[in-house]
């Protein structure tokens, strides 16, 4: 018997169900401040604010020191959505047969935009270990994820690594002929390769390929009038600020692009909590692409900002002066997969139920799993034919992107 109720409520009940069951990364980030933007209903833009750090005194001397608190900025800026056309016949269906004939596919398309959207963050994160273009095929090259993430001392709890197909598979391979426990065993061979290295393991296809800049010439900044403050920056997200570049090939249009990976020598990283200098140069992100100009000058907005005094401190710059080389990391002009092992609040997505216009006829907001979804239907009379409209509107930003670190394999490893 055909069934009669197959309502706008039911049909996008059951689109969210499928919209869960092919979402990847939006299962693995922060998704805690929706309910900030519910309340605020302000714009389509929220503020997170950052933790805030105190210096620890030494004696017993008083020592009063400001507050500072920075903030991120959220904005839900994303509206995509799936079109669909069906008979009046077609409606006739149950539940099941339509969700398993239409609802699936175009719900599983969906949500690679929204995961792909995710992962798209990746050149807001200024940590890169491993070789560039290197496949990630061995147990030691991908601990070095979470090896940095404890160097930068990141929350043990909640790390996940999100790796792309090559690599999943490069590292199952790696991984079918050593001793696992009895509660790996059935995930290896289904290649789901689970907990590994303290970090919940996933793959997916919708890990974003960087392709680096030119970087030709010989380029060099003053780290003498390069730091800032945490007070200059704490309202830019993320932190950022501009780099003054000099010696670099002239008139290169691409000569740097939004991703790329550079270190400043003289400038080490330090631990964020003990301040001790780790005796590496500090990595920082590129966060748009950048020309040089005839007399070889570039711009760079990079991330994080160079701030190397207060409780914010992020780096120490062991010999400050003019003429001080910058390394991009990896090759230049090559492709890299950009591979995650991260704390999942290093990124973020706020997904926000959308109004309901007054004037449609039967429309539907449902909300599942802190997924929200909207469907329109709009009747064509003429050739009796149903049209419907689902939406989703969400944001996606990277809160904490110094608790991310971007994974390749290792040469001969």
């Amino acid at each position: 018997m055909a069934n009669s109720l197959l309502t706008t409520q039911i049909i996008v009940r059951e689109a969210l169900v499928q919209l869960e069951n092919n979402l990847v990364a939006a299962k693995l980030v922060n998704r805690r401040y929706e309910k900030d933007y519910s309340k605020a209903k302000n714009g389509n833009t929220i503020r997170v604010r950052r933790p805030i750090r105190y210096n620890v005194r030494t004696g017993a001397t008083m020592v009063p020191q400001d507050t500072e608190e920075g903030n991120i900025s959220v904005t839900v800026d994303k509206q995509r959505g799936v079109d669909l056309q069906f008979s009046s016949v077609d409606m006739t269906l149950t539940i099941e047969e339509f969700s398993a004939r239409y609802l699936k596919a175009g719900m599983m398309e969906l949500a690679q935009y929204i995961d792909a959207d995710i992962l798209a963050l990746y050149y807001k994160v200024p940590n890169w270990v491993g070789a560039t273009t290197e496949t990630v095929d061995t147990y030691s090259d991908y601990t070095r994820g979470a090896e940095r993430l404890d160097q930068l001392a990141v929350p043990a709890g909640d790390r996940v690594g999100i790796l792309h197909t090559t690599d999943h598979w490069g590292l199952v391979r790696s991984l079918s002929g050593i001793y696992v426990e009895k509660r790996a065993e059935s995930a290896i061979k289904n290649a789901e390769i689970g907990m590994l290295a303290d970090t919940a393991t996933y793959k997916s296809q919708n890990i974003a390929i960087h392709t680096t800049g030119t970087w030709s010439g010989s380029p060099v900044c003053n780290t003498s009038t390069q730091p800032t403050t945490y007070a200059a920056v704490k309202g830019t997200t993320p932190m950022q600020q501009t780099l003054a570049v000099t010696g670099a090939a002239t008139g290169v249009t691409g000569y740097a692009k939004a991703g790329d990976v550079i270190t400043i020598v003289g400038v080490n990283d330090i631990n964020p909590r003990n301040y001790a200098n780790l005796g590496r140069l500090k990595q920082f992100t590129v966060l748009a692409d950048a020309d040089s100009d005839g007399g070889g000058a570039v711009s760079l907005t990079i991330s994080p900002a160079i701030i190397t005094s207060g409780p914010y401190r992020n780096c120490v710059i062991s010999s400050a002066g003019s003429g001080k080389a910058l390394v991009p990391f990896g090759a230049a002009a090559a492709t890299n997969r950009a591979n995650l092992v991260m704390h999942k609040d290093a990124l973020g997505l706020v997904m926000v139920p959308m109004e309901l216009p007054a004037g449609a006829v039967n429309p539907a907001r449902e909300t599942y799993k802190d997924i929200s979804a909207r469907l329109i239907p709009v009747y064509d009379g003429a050739n009796d034919v149903n049209q419907w409209r689902l939406d989703v509107l969400y944001g996606v930003e990277a809160y904490y992107p110094e608790m991310a670190t971007r994974l390749c394999g290792t040469s001969g490893s």
